[in-house]
């Protein structure tokens, strides 16, 4: 009788070759025929035992604060035993291209608990991912003079990235939090003059900074000729100085760019905050208007000092006036999963007058008012686009 082999089989020795390049753990064998030395060769994975290499499909997510529903950038996004992963973008979304099997997502965030799921990826598949805040009790806090770079994240040469958590630690002013105080906090970036709230970067004058404020020109970004700056620290998400390697969106400045994101009004619930300070007030409302489509954020700040003229003042200066205000708002419009539209609007507005302290020939004059502000208006709008799988 004729011996028939199968031709995808192999003796013994090849396979003993085999388990010495992939190793025992990724090797199994069995018998075709029993008292036969014929052997068939399957390998193994210890992640995916069944795994399909030719078939791939597209896994997109959003990640969310589980409370507030808001985007949560830079999450690392990666699958348990794979040395592969990636970051969601501005927006919270993230995208990754998997063979057919089985997997353990794994997505973890500064602030936030990790999170782990199992997933059988057997088709294109969207999910999103709600991550939940966690806060650790301290028994004591120590200040150095390093603990404010704990703070400031440098994703790329030259750039320095500050979060609005970050910024309300460095010790405020007379009550009010400022941006371009906290950024003479790093390396390369100091101070006009004392009083003065300008910066120069690596020796830059003040004009050669370009500032932007949800990707709208800021020319003069001071109140009260250089005291405060113009910012609304309760509606900024996060403040990017470049000071080197300057991206060509942005055009061209000698010095730096500073780049100021205002914070997107949460689709889920409403909140307000405030506060009194001895120059200004402030108040800040987030409101949703149609849950889970639109919202509103208005940030509002009114100074609150002519009473220092009229009670501390001479006679010379208790006509004195020295006012200014902010507002901002911000409308977000969540039509689908895809896009995002959103509105931002910025106003501020200085006030001087002062009594005339000189006569000039031929001039007729009691007193000088002097006024300037920025009116900006922004529309964004954000679309993910996808890969399609074929």
């Amino acid at each position: 009788m004729k011996n028939n082999k199968p031709i995808n089989s192999f003796k013994l020795p090849i396979f003993i070759l085999l388990m010495g390049i992939f190793g025992a753990n990724y090797f199994s064998v069995a018998k075709t025929q029993r008292n036969s030395n014929t052997l068939l060769a399957r390998l193994n994975s210890p992640v995916n035992k069944d795994r399909t290499f030719l078939r791939t499909f597209a896994l997109v997510g959003n990640v969310v604060d589980v409370e507030s529903q808001k985007p949560i950038p830079n999450a690392s996004v990666s699958i348990d035993y794979v040395k592969s992963g990636v970051i969601t973008d501005s927006t919270g979304n993230f995208y990754m291209r998997l063979t057919q099997g089985e997997y353990i997502l794994k997505i973890s965030a500064v602030g936030y608990k990790i999170f782990r799921k199992y997933i059988k990826l057997d088709k294109d598949t969207k999910m999103k991912i709600e991550l939940q805040s966690v806060s650790n009790m301290l028994e004591e806090v120590i200040v150095s003079s390093v603990a404010t770079r704990k703070d400031i994240q440098t994703p790329s040469l030259g750039v320095s990235l500050l979060s609005l958590k970050g910024i309300k630690k460095i010790p405020a002013m007379m009550g009010e939090v400022d941006i371009l105080r906290s950024l003479q906090t790093l390396p390369g970036v100091s101070s006009v003059g004392e009083g003065s709230n300008g910066i120069n970067v690596r020796g830059g004058a003040v004009d050669q900074n370009l500032i932007y404020v949800d990707d709208t020109p800021i020319f003069n970004p001071t109140h009260l000729f250089g005291l405060f700056s113009i910012f609304p620290s309760d509606a900024i998400r996060e403040v990017e100085l470049y000071k080197g390697g300057v991206p060509a969106r942005f055009g061209g400045r000698t010095a730096s760019v500073l780049d100021i994101k205002m914070s997107e009004p949460s689709l889920e619930k409403g909140s307000v905050q405030g506060g009194i300070g001895a120059i200004s007030n402030r108040l800040t409302f987030e409101t949703p208007l149609i849950k889970e489509k639109l919202s509103l954020m208005t940030s509002a700040r009114v100074s609150f000092n002519d009473f220092w003229f009229k009670w501390f003042g001479t006679p010379e200066v208790k006509n004195t006036r020295a006012n200014f205000y902010d507002l901002a708002s911000k409308v977000f419009f969540k039509p689908d999963k895809k896009n995002t539209i959103s509105l931002t609007a910025y106003i501020n507005h200085d006030f001087y007058r002062v009594d005339s302290l000189f006569s000039l020939e031929n001039v007729v004059a009691n007193q000088t008012d002097f006024t300037y502000g920025h009116q900006n208006l922004a529309l964004r709008w954000n679309h993910f686009f996808q890969v399609k799988v074929v």
